[in-house]
């Protein structure tokens, strides 16, 4: 004789209940929406390597690779490396540390706990949130511009500056305005202890950044400028080419036809230029 087991119609349901919560856990996790907006690397030179977002381990880094949000970036000794995102770029140093904190199509906000980073915007929107955060501050970029961000290797102090373009730091109950031309090193937290001065002249980061700028014609505008200089209201440039203090513009408005130099010296310290270059 046949036996039957017979299973109460309640445990049948829950049981059903139960695989089904499952499966719906796994589907959700294989069909996740994708990142709304990514990081490429674009470029990398040296001992370049990243941590992909909950892992810990560390591999060479591939060019063209995405980054997503909890990404990390290392650059060694001898070594630099360049992300690109929208209309940012972001040029990495060398024995330099970066994460990025969070990304999607209004927030790009990075963790520099090591080393140095130029970064060049070319637009940024009136909602939209470009910032660096360091042991000890916030960086944020409030216009397009060129900006340099340095982390002492002990994380004590962070060094920013604006070549063009305008920014605020936020610190421990405090905040500063970085304009254009203007150099801070920020100690502590509540970046009360503070050093100023104007930038100093580049080094071989940003000039490798230079050329790294990327190609077409681009907006620039003299603000302020000494009564023998020409440019008189913005124009359209191409092919800057910056040579021992001068900017030589080509004003794409008239073909691109040579408009000559301008000195560097003869701009004044605050606001002077705003910049973006092209090649």
């Amino acid at each position: 004789m046949t036996s039957h087991i017979v299973v109460p119609r309640r445990l049948v349901l829950v049981l059903a209940w139960v695989v089904s919560l499952v499966m719906g856990v796994g589907c959700t996790s294989a069909f996740a929406d994708p990142p709304e907006r990514v990081a490429r690397l674009s470029y990398a030179s040296g001992a370049v390597s990243f941590s992909p977002s909950g892992e810990d381990q560390w591999v060479d880094a591939v060019l063209n690779r995405p980054f997503i949000t909890g990404d990390r970036l290392w650059a060694d000794t001898e070594s630099r490396a360049e992300l690109q995102i929208g209309s940012a770029t972001l040029h990495i140093g060398a024995t330099t540390s970066l994460a990025i904190l969070n990304l999607d199509d209004r927030i790009a906000q990075f963790q520099l706990t090591q080393g140095s980073l130029n970064l060049h915007v070319r637009q940024i929107a009136g909602d939209e949130i470009v910032e660096v955060d360091t042991p000890n501050l916030a960086f944020s970029v409030r216009e397009p511009g060129e900006y340099r961000i340095d982390v002492d290797g002990n994380g004590d102090a962070t060094a920013v500056s604006v070549q063009s373009g305008y920014a605020e730091v936020f610190g421990q109950g405090a905040s500063y305005a970085i304009d254009a031309g203007q150099w801070y090193r920020f100690y502590g937290e509540d970046l009360g202890q503070r050093e100023y001065a104007s930038n100093p002249p580049r080094d071989e980061l940003d000039r490798w950044a230079l050329t790294r700028s990327p190609p077409g014609c681009v907006a620039v505008l003299a603000l302020r400028l000494s009564a023998g200089d020409r440019l008189r209201r913005p124009r359209r440039v191409r092919n800057v080419a910056v040579g021992p203090g001068l900017w030589k513009c080509l004003d794409a408005d008239a073909g691109c036809a040579g408009l000559g130099t301008v000195s560097s010296g003869a701009l004044g310290m605050d606001r002077a230029l705003g910049l973006e270059l092209g090649r």
